[in-house]
């Protein structure tokens, strides 16, 4: 993967659709342009049985790569490229079982950037100014507005299961109900469930997901997890009782093959 130089990045962006996704999911699309192959030359991987090509404007990963890069979960992942791929803003080629080559469409209009000036640092205003004598008078609404709410709220403990916990989704209503559940004081005790069940999970998805141990399904999302209170019995109790959630995003295929995921 690059990790020097730079991309281009158009002002035309914020005109487009991908400037209106999710942060998470617009780093993910960010991420795609910096680890995407920029010189002309080719670059051969070599993978058991068999070499990658990847060429200029392509990318050759994983679904757990890619979200560890972009700091984002899977299904943020998931959810980013199934958009890029309805688009046609990337299109997808799964060759072996280690991962996917990515194409990005049009590589070339992105970062193939005639020189040009940059506008002037201070260009000429188009309407009235306010003096210094003026203040805010004019933007009264944008004073009263109420704050939203940021992470930078979120107590320790809801930082601390945020942090380890596979589906970060709903976070806002998530971090309501610890709150009214007044889950700050158990907090350990739901960090170290999380990773004990995450840690039975990938064993058992490793194992080629063995038919004589009980299945284990992903987690849901943080509210629902926590309105559950999963942790308050043994992990195989509940891995018993979870099923598939039956949510149009989570329904969505896998654009990516996992390793851990992969079929024999």
């Amino acid at each position: 993967m690059p990790t020097e130089g730079f991309i281009v990045l158009l002002r035309a962006i914020r005109d487009s659709w991908v400037w209106k996704l999710q942060p998470g999911q617009l780093k993910v699309w960010l991420q795609l342009l910096l680890d995407a192959r920029w010189s002309h030359e080719e670059d051969k991987l070599q993978l058991p049985g068999q070499t990658i090509v990847v060429r200029r404007g392509q990318v050759w990963t994983t679904e757990r790569t890619l979200a560890l890069r972009a700091g984002a979960g899977r299904q943020v992942v998931r959810t980013t490229l199934r958009l890029l791929l309805q688009d046609g803003a990337i299109s997808t080629q799964q060759l072996t079982r280690y991962g996917t080559l990515i194409t990005i469409t049009n590589y070339e209009t992105y970062q193939d950037v005639p020189d040009r000036p940059n506008p002037p640092a201070h260009p000429v205003p188009t309407h009235p100014q306010p003096n210094k004598n003026q203040g805010n008078q004019g933007n009264q609404k944008t004073l009263l507005r109420v704050p939203k709410r940021t992470r930078g709220e979120w107590s320790p403990g809801f930082k601390s299961v945020r942090e380890v916990y596979p589906q970060p989704r709903e976070l806002k209503e998530a971090w309501q109900l610890w709150q009214k559940m007044k889950l700050e004081n158990r907090a350990p005790l739901i960090r170290n469930w999380v990773v004990a069940y995450e840690q039975a999970r990938q064993a058992w998805l490793n194992a080629g997901r063995p038919q004589n141990e009980q299945a284990f399904y992903s987690l849901p999302y943080l509210k629902r997890f926590l309105r559950r209170k999963l942790w308050e019995e043994p992990i195989r109790a509940q891995a018993k009782k979870l099923k598939p959630e039956r949510r149009k995003a989570d329904a969505a295929p896998n654009v990516l093959l996992d390793e851990t995921e992969a079929p024999e």
